[in-house]
C-alpha cells in the first residue's frame, strides 16, 4: 500500500451504527463473537438459540424494533432457512421491513437461493475478511442497516 492512498478508517473511527439486531445461532462461541462484533460497531444485539425461537420472537416484534436479524443455518428444531421460508409467508414479520443476514459455514446452493429469494443475504461465517483486507461481515451490516 502506499503511504500516499488514504487509509481505510478504523473502526473506532467509523459512524457507531445505534441499531438493535436479533442474532440466531445454536452455538454459544458464535453468539458470543459476533455478538461482540456487532456491539462494537454500535448495536445492541438480542439472542436465540434456533430458528423456532427466532419465529416466535418475531412474532410478537413491533415495525422497526430490529434494524437486522442475522442467523445460523444449522440449528436444531427448526434451521435458518425453515425459519425464513415460514417468515417469508407471515404478513407480521413482512411488516418489520427488516433485513436478513443468512450466516453459515455450510450452506448448500439452495438455501442461497432461498435467502435471496426473501430478500436475505449470505455471508459465510469463514470468509469474514476479502482479500483486500476489508471486513466483509462488517460492511455488510453497516449496509443492510443504513439502507
Amino acid at each position: 500500500m502506499n503511504e500516499n492512498e488514504p487509509k481505510e478508517p478504523t473502526l473506532e473511527q467509523k459512524e457507531k451504527l445505534n441499531a438493535h439486531v436479533l442474532l440466531a445461532d445454536d452455538s454459544f462461541f458464535e453468539l458470543k463473537m459476533t455478538g461482540t462484533i456487532l456491539e462494537s460497531m454500535g448495536c445492541t444485539v438480542e439472542t436465540v438459540r434456533d430458528g423456532q425461537e427466532l419465529v416466535d420472537r418475531l412474532s410478537t416484534a413491533q415495525p422497526g424494533e430490529f434494524d437486522l436479524i442475522i442467523t445460523d443455518r444449522n440449528m436444531p428444531r427448526m434451521n435458518g432457512v425453515e425459519a425464513l421460508e415460514r417468515l417469508h409467508t407471515d404478513e407480521h414479520f413482512k411488516s418489520l421491513n427488516c433485513p436478513i443476514i443468512l450466516n453459515s459455514t455450510d450452506a448448500e446452493e439452495q438455501d442461497i437461493t432461498a435467502v435471496g429469494k426473501y430478500g436475505g443475504v449470505y455471508l459465510h461465517k469463514k470468509s469474514r475478511t476479502s482479500n483486500n483486507g476489508s471486513n466483509v461481515f462488517m460492511d455488510t451490516v453497516r449496509r443492510l442497516i443504513k439502507g
